[in-house]
């Protein structure tokens, strides 16, 4: 089994999944991003409708995280990523369920949602994808183990504090490098994020990808 850091999956690297190499930067060739226009493939009509920009997506996403609502959080992710997302959510809480002093709280959140114990397709990251999507469409409300395993892993890291860790701003837009150049379909902006235990503030890159004209996070990186 690969190592899985708890924290980097989701509390200040929440949008960073571990193995997710950081984009490098890139330049467009007139140096700019028009990230108010949209492109890509077209999704069906059951997909949620997504930003107008990114802009408008970092301001949803920032004000669910600061309000902690970790469900309209989640519903501002790519619909094609939410998936892997919340498996990687519950391969994180049963390894650390299988940690000697682990919480009593994350056995309990995993018996809640996975009563007949949690798939073996999500107890490893080396599991086949489509068995990892299965199993996690096959729970009863993937959203609500999201919003709660994200809220605990909030509190066990940062205590009582844990209300005081807040997204702050989004510099500018910049392209997101692919191995064929600047993408057409995705633009990332460094964020930064406030935490209590640090006296600096916290800086990470997030994604943004347009899917049929709408924007949304994309924590899995452009390509996936």
């Amino acid at each position: 089994m690969r190592p899985l850091a708890l924290p980097a999956v989701l509390t200040a690297a929440l949008l960073i999944p571990p193995g997710v190499p950081a984009v490098a930067e890139a330049s467009a060739p007139d140096g700019t991003v028009n990230a108010a226009t949209g492109g890509g493939a077209e999704v069906d009509a059951s997909t949620p409708d997504g930003y107008d920009s990114p802009y408008a997506t970092f301001d949803a996403a920032r004000d669910a995280f600061n309000d902690r609502r970790w469900a309209d959080f989640l519903s501002a992710v790519s619909p094609d990523q939410r998936s892997p997302l919340v498996g990687q959510l519950v391969t994180a809480f049963s390894t650390l369920a299988q940690r000697p002093g682990a919480d009593a709280a994350v056995g309990t959140l995993l018996r809640r949602h996975f009563p007949a114990g949690v798939p073996a397709a999500l107890q490893t990251l080396d599991a086949a994808p489509a068995d990892r999507a299965a199993a996690v469409d096959a729970m009863d409300d993937p959203s609500a183990f999201f919003a709660e395993a994200t809220g605990l892993a909030m509190t066990l890291e940062h205590g009582e504090l844990a209300h005081l860790v807040l997204v702050e701003e989004m510099d500018d837009l910049r392209p997101y490098k692919t191995p064929d150049g600047a993408s057409h379909r995705a633009v990332k902006a460094v964020v930064t994020l406030r935490r209590p235990d640090a006296k600096e503030l916290r800086r990470d890159v997030w994604n943004f990808i347009v899917i049929g004209k709408r924007w949304y996070l994309a924590p899995l990186g452009a390509g996936a």
